[in-house]
């Protein structure tokens, strides 16, 4: 769509520097609440991501504004998945 010159490399880095940098202050922050309303939150988020796409049409706005929606709600979500799967799991297993 955009074409061979498009900055393609840092479109998909957006992604995990967001990663990294979100989901610690996230977990820190939302410590208190509980899993699963967490998981359903970040999944929110993430389904609502490709709204942008739709839109704004096709540009490199849309798909940096998909990719912040996403990051933001895989940060979310990501960490109380793991967590919420060993709370569901019995004791020693």
């Amino acid at each position: 769509m955009f074409g061979p010159n498009a900055p393609y490399g840092a479109f998909y880095a957006i992604n995990p520097a967001m990663i990294i940098v979100l989901v610690p202050l996230v977990g820190a922050a939302s410590r208190p609440i509980a899993s699963f309303p967490m998981i359903l939150g970040g999944a929110a988020v993430a389904a609502v991501s490709p709204f942008w796409l739709t839109a704004l049409g096709d540009s490199y706005v849309a798909v940096i504004a998909f990719l912040i929606t996403l990051s933001v709600g895989e940060a979310v979500y990501s960490p109380r998945s793991y967590e919420y799967a060993m709370t569901l799991s019995p004791v020693g297993q």
